[in-house]
């Protein structure tokens, strides 16, 4: 514990304005309230803004501050209320940082069940088609091969594997358009 008796007058000095008394009160402070905030955060950077933002606050304030019985006690009062701000804030954050989390989440798995709704109903869809449209669909988007390959397994040309395919794409693309109307 520090002698305080000398700092009630250094108070009144730094009330009214005093430069050198408010230096005197933080360089006399600054490490005892650091050591008390750090073992009350166990973070070094939450300690020293905690202890920088009550200096802060006294100084922009010390007009309207009373005048304590013990500075050090009132300095340890305020700084433990500004420690307990800090841990409520970081709880606060903890818990939307849980909430944003999850809604990610949620909107990812959405997301992927949406998708795969789509696909489903894409695949109805060229269910519907004409038989050789279907298959020219199914060999270009399912099985990956190219217009020459579709033209060789189906025994047509390509030119008609190009039709096929534009057909059947214009086709989908008006289905899929006339379903996203309904919702």
């Amino acid at each position: 514990m520090l002698n305080t008796q000398p700092y009630n007058d250094c108070w009144l000095a730094f009330k009214n304005g005093d430069q050198e008394a408010f230096n005197s009160l933080f360089n006399s402070f600054w490490e005892p309230l650091f050591q008390f905030a750090y073992r009350g955060l166990n973070d070094i950077d939450e300690a020293k803004e905690a202890v920088q933002e009550l200096f802060i606050y006294l100084w922009t304030n010390k007009e309207n501050l009373a005048i304590p019985a013990s500075v050090e006690a009132y300095l340890f009062t305020a700084l433990k209320n500004r420690m307990l701000n800090l841990i409520s804030k970081r709880k606060t954050y903890q818990q939307k940082l849980q909430v944003v989390t999850a809604a990610r989440e949620t909107n990812e798995v959405w997301e992927k069940m949406n998708a795969k709704d789509n696909e489903k109903q894409v695949r109805r869809e060229v269910e519907q088609l004409p038989d050789r449209m279907k298959q020219v669909v199914y060999l270009s988007e399912y099985s990956g091969l190219t217009i020459p390959e579709i033209a060789a397994v189906t025994g047509t040309s390509e030119q008609t594997v190009r039709n096929q395919l534009s057909q059947a794409m214009k086709k989908l693309k008006a289905q899929c358009a006339r379903l996203l109307h309904l919702f």
